[in-house]
């Protein structure tokens, strides 16, 4: 399994967020905030 955090991190310094990636995005932003739950 691919760590999201880092894979998001990567993508976010490069500056290479696409379209492809908003999914990626909306599931990290799900998953993180069930985290602080």
């Amino acid at each position: 399994m691919v760590d999201l955090r880092e894979l998001i991190r990567k993508k976010l310094i490069e500056g290479k967020i696409g379209l492809e990636d908003f999914p990626l995005l909306l599931i990290y932003g799900l998953a993180s905030s069930d985290e602080k739950k």
